[in-house]
């Protein structure tokens, strides 16, 4: 039984080997790096990172507009917007000042007076078939595409922060159960190493109270890597490190 234990030990060990070897490459990809630079930064830290120790419950809904996705809808949307009072302007008649601003003489009641030269002309628009209320029309219609778009941006943006709150949430509640868990079955283990060498416990029966305190302390690692998941999802739902001064480029 304990040859067996030892067994499922081992490939266990090998699959999480396989694992990290695996994000290993996926970090290479990512960031540029050596594979052997790479492997040295993260051989200097064995700790899970621990996150800020506080309670999110709700984030004000202008950090939305930090992510790069809803300020390029919101930006095609005002585009869009500028193009329907283009469209509009061009229906109307435009006044122009042609001619040069140059002073001259008048008389007025046989007095000489100063007085600017200009020469207004006014531009109607002909008849074009309809082709300038068509233009509205197409405007329109895209103005309306685009708030669409917008709607559905925020939306998913919306989703994904709430769903980075509600995993928060509930990691941060479980690594609390989970860390008492852990310290419970170390205690455990601890007697249980005591009672073995005073000689009432079995070899068995201490295997199975380590293998207990293994286990609870891998599902504590685990909670707290869903934590800090957790907190890189809502970092990222609400747009990151990204600021609106940066560029953003439309989609297609």
């Amino acid at each position: 039984m304990i040859d067996a234990s030892g067994a499922a030990a081992r490939q266990g060990a090998v699959a999480r080997r396989a694992t990290c070897d695996l994000l290993v490459k996926s970090l290479v990809a990512l960031t540029g790096l050596a594979e052997p630079d790479l492997r040295g930064r993260l051989g200097t830290g064995t700790q899970v990172p621990r996150p800020a120790a506080i309670k999110v419950e709700a984030v004000p809904a202008r950090m939305l507009l930090q992510r790069p996705d809803v300020a390029a809808a919101e930006r095609e949307l005002k585009a869009a917007n500028d193009t329907i009072g283009a469209a509009m302007a061009q229906r109307y008649p435009s006044i122009s000042l042609d001619g040069s601003i140059g002073l001259f003489r008048l008389a007025s009641g046989g007095a000489p007076v100063d007085a600017w030269a200009l020469l207004p002309a006014l531009n109607l628009p002909l008849f074009d078939g309809g082709r300038r209320r068509a233009d509205v029309g197409a405007a329109q219609a895209a103005y309306e595409e685009r708030y669409a778009v917008y709607r559905q941006t925020v939306r998913e943006a919306l989703r994904e922060s709430e769903d980075a709150l509600v995993r928060l949430d509930a990691a941060a509640r479980r690594e609390t159960d989970a860390a008492a868990a852990a310290r419970d079955y170390e205690g455990y283990f601890k007697s249980s190493e005591t009672r073995f060498k005073a000689g009432p416990l079995s070899l068995f029966e201490l295997e199975d109270a380590r293998r207990s305190a293994l286990a609870a302390q891998q599902t504590l690692i685990a909670v707290q890597q869903e934590r800090v998941n957790a907190w890189i999802a809502l970092y990222k739902a609400l747009g990151g490190g990204w600021t609106p001064n940066q560029a953003v480029a439309p989609k297609a």
